[in-house]
């Protein structure tokens, strides 16, 4: 049974809709660019939902709805706050800044770095409002890698055969696979490229690469395979032994540096202050003083 990235979304929609079956709940979650759920998993989610006795979904002020609520944890939903309003404006309801997030938090880029660098590229969004879409709409947390091959195969509409994620399931599961950098990048955030770790991160990749090909059994192939990736890391290594060598040139420079001393003597007050001090006295006055 495979999780979905809104099972939280689901629960509030089994508390708040009138009759939450599959079909109901399906199609408010097409209306909110999402994949339909599965009939199994939406059973365990409504058996989980099960309403208490004397519930009062919209009554802020009624005590033990309010705590069953926060115990599902989509009290925020029901009711909603300055953080959820500010969720559903700038990313629920704006669809480049939701794929933005979406990419970014599927790559496990954290909610407060996602939204400063979301904001380096115009668009304002707090790191709590992304927390809330991540909450009840892309919850990278219950989400295995086999859930979300699941959801992108399920994210096709009846109709037109395309759902919201169907036009960009390459960049997403790259950025699942790849991580944090790799996904800021395909979010179009610039970022700062490290050449020296690049060639230790290949060097690293060829390796284990070289590791894999030395478990095939003793073929023709074998053999050019092993010798393309033997001279692809002996090039790797002069470039990072050259890359070494001119660090070390460039701090030898800066050992020929010397810090020179003054030793001149500082100026005296009285050289300073010919006419006396802010204190009001005057030259004579302060030289009575030190001969006394």
């Amino acid at each position: 049974m495979a999780r979905h990235p809104a099972e939280y979304f689901v629960a509030f929609l089994c508390a708040s809709l009138e009759d939450p079956q599959e079909r109901t709940v399906n199609s408010t979650l097409r209306l909110h660019g999402l994949a339909p759920i599965e009939k199994a998993e939406l059973s365990r989610i409504r058996q989980d939902s099960v309403l208490p006795e004397g519930f009062k979904a919209w009554d802020p002020d009624h005590a033990p709805s309010k705590r069953w609520l926060k115990a599902k944890a989509i009290y925020s939903f029901m009711h909603p706050d300055e953080t959820t309003r500010e969720m559903k404006s700038k990313i629920l309801e704006a669809p480049v800044v939701r794929e933005k997030v979406d990419t970014l938090l599927i790559g496990r880029v954290s909610t407060s770095e996602a939204a400063f660098r979301l904001q380096k590229i115009g668009h304002t969004v707090s790191a709590s409002a992304i927390e809330e879409y991540q909450h009840y709409f892309w919850n990278t947390g219950v989400m295995g890698l086999s859930d979300w091959v699941a959801y992108f195969q399920s994210d096709a509409d009846p109709d037109d055969g395309s759902g919201r994620t169907q036009g960009r399931r390459s960049p997403l599961k790259s950025s699942l696979l790849g991580g944090p950098d790799l996904a800021k990048y395909k979010a179009g955030i610039a970022q700062e490229i490290d050449g020296k770790k690049i060639l230790a991160e290949l060097q690293q990749e060829l390796y284990f690469t070289f590791r894999e090909i030395k478990t095939l059994p003793v073929s023709e192939k074998k053999v050019v395979m092993l010798s393309a990736v033997t001279r692809s890391l002996a090039r790797l290594d002069e470039r990072i032994s050259s890359s070494d060598q001119a660090l070390q040139d460039t701090l030898k420079r800066f050992e020929k540096f010397k810090v020179i001393t003054d030793t001149a003597k500082p100026p005296s007050l009285s050289q300073l202050a010919p006419q006396g001090t802010i204190s009001s006295r005057s030259k004579t006055e302060i030289q009575i003083s030190r001969e006394k």
